[in-house]
Order: C-alpha cells, then structure tokens, then sequence
C-alpha cells in the first residue's frame, strides 16, 4: 500500500516538473522568469506583467541589462501612448551596472525597446529618475498649454506619462510619432 502512495506521488512530483520546465519555454524567461532572485519576495511583483511584454522585453534581451524596478507603485503602466489602438507598457527599470533609474517602453506590436533614463540620456531629464516617485497618465486628446512651455501647444494622439516628484515638479512624456519627448507641466 506504502508502495503505491509512495509511485503515485512520485509520479505527479515528476509530471508537475514537466509542466513547468514546458512553461518556462513560453512565458516563463527573463524579466518574467519564474523564480525569486535575492532579496525578492515571492512570488514577485514582475510576474504581473502581460506575457506579450515579457516575451518583447525577452527578445530584446532587456533582462541582461535592466532590473525591473517596483518600489514604485504601481511599477508598469499600460496605456495607448502612440495612439494606434493597442495597449501599450511603461515599466519602471533599474540599469544593473550603474543602479540607474529609469523606464523602459514597449510598444505593443513593435519590438524595438524606448528607454529614458537608467543609465542612458534623455533630453534634457539626464540618466537617472531617481528623483521622481510618483506617475500617472493623461488621456488621448488633452492638449498641453503650460506656462512653462513657452508658445509650444500639444494635442495628445497617444496617451502620455505624468512623471512627478511630491510636492514639486512635473512633466509629461509623450509620443510625438517617432519618438518620445518631455514638456513640462509644473515646477
């Protein structure tokens, strides 16, 4: 009898290994790899991330480079921000040799990773986000008017970022139809 429990359970242990070593080819790599790393509760936040971002962020081997980052809340956004209809992602990252912190945005569709910050320059804003901690969006269609933008209106065809420091400044990241500019909102 011993016997039997003893094959019965070996046997599911077995079958269950096989299930999430087949797993692991699809979704389950990089970014959104199955498995605690140092110091990450489990399971970890990363793993909320839709399965087509993990496998673009995968194809173009972001994980080699960048740390997802989710001490900011939430640590990925999903919104139209080029305007063609489809969600897309913002995800908070950090560069794992310079401890840089910045986003990465995929569109969905397009393989080709914008990173701002993290290490890399972008416009004005510099290499590292760190000073920010709070994000949201505007929707398609806002127009942009700020006095800190002297004579430059915009009208948003895509969703756009909101990047805020507490009780200071902020600016909103936007698609302009080939890349991603900034315009400041406040300071």
């Amino acid at each position: 009898m011993y016997k039997i429990i003893f094959a019965v359970v070996l046997g599911i242990t077995w079958t269950h290994g096989a299930v999430a070593q087949d797993q692991s080819s699809v979704r389950w790599k990089g970014w959104c790899e199955y498995r605690a790393l140092a110091g990450e509760k489990f399971p970890p936040a990363r793993l909320n991330l839709p399965e087509w971002a993990c496998n673009a962020a995968f194809e173009a081997k972001l994980h080699k480079q960048y740390d997802i980052y989710s001490r900011i809340n939430p640590f990925f956004i999903n919104a139209d921000f080029n305007g063609d209809g489809l969600l897309d992602i913002a995800i908070w990252v950090t560069e794992k040799k310079s401890k840089k912190l910045g986003i990465v945005v995929l569109h969905n569709g397009n393989k080709l990773p914008f990173v701002m910050g993290a290490g890399k320059v972008w416009e004005e804003r510099g290499d590292d986000f760190k000073y920010l901690d709070m994000w949201s969006t505007i929707p398609k269609g806002e127009v942009f008017d700020s006095g800190y933008e002297a004579n430059r209106r915009v009208q948003l065809q895509g969703d756009a970022l909101i990047l805020t420091k507490s009780d200071s400044a902020s600016f909103a990241i936007y698609w302009d139809g080939t890349k991603y500019v900034s315009y400041q909102l406040s300071d």
